[in-house]
């Protein structure tokens, strides 16, 4: 009896474990700061136009644009420069961003892959 309790309990501890790992990230609106392989810190402005829906702004920086949010995946749809499509970001966890895929249009030679993204406090 004593065994049949225990492993219930650590089946039920795992399986809420599971189901927190899998429950959707978020992203809020507001500044953001973005290190770049290279170490460089631009401060990105982040804005919700509706649900789901991002817009990224650095000044000059090739990331800005419209993007679309699916609850793991950042995925850029309307590029402020429009040769700079491509760029998605995945979600390490609330509020921490890490881009897995960049525009294949090479662009002044600034490659920003596994760039690294985090939600500053208000």
């Amino acid at each position: 009896m004593k065994h049949t309790y225990k492993y219930l309990l650590v089946t039920l501890a795992l399986m809420l474990f599971a189901a927190a790992s899998h429950a959707a990230l978020r992203i809020q609106a507001g500044q953001w700061n973005l290190k770049s392989p290279s170490g460089d810190i631009t401060v990105v402005e982040v804005r919700l136009l509706r649900k789901n829906e991002f817009y990224l702004y650095a000044p000059h920086h090739p990331i800005s644009g419209v993007y679309t949010w699916d609850g793991k995946l950042l995925r850029i749809t309307k590029p402020d420069n429009p040769r700079m499509s491509g760029y998605v970001w995945k979600a390490e966890r609330d509020h921490s961003l890490t881009l897995v895929e960049e525009t294949p249009v090479p662009i002044s030679g600034q490659k920003l892959m596994s760039a690294h993204m985090w939600r500053l406090k208000d």
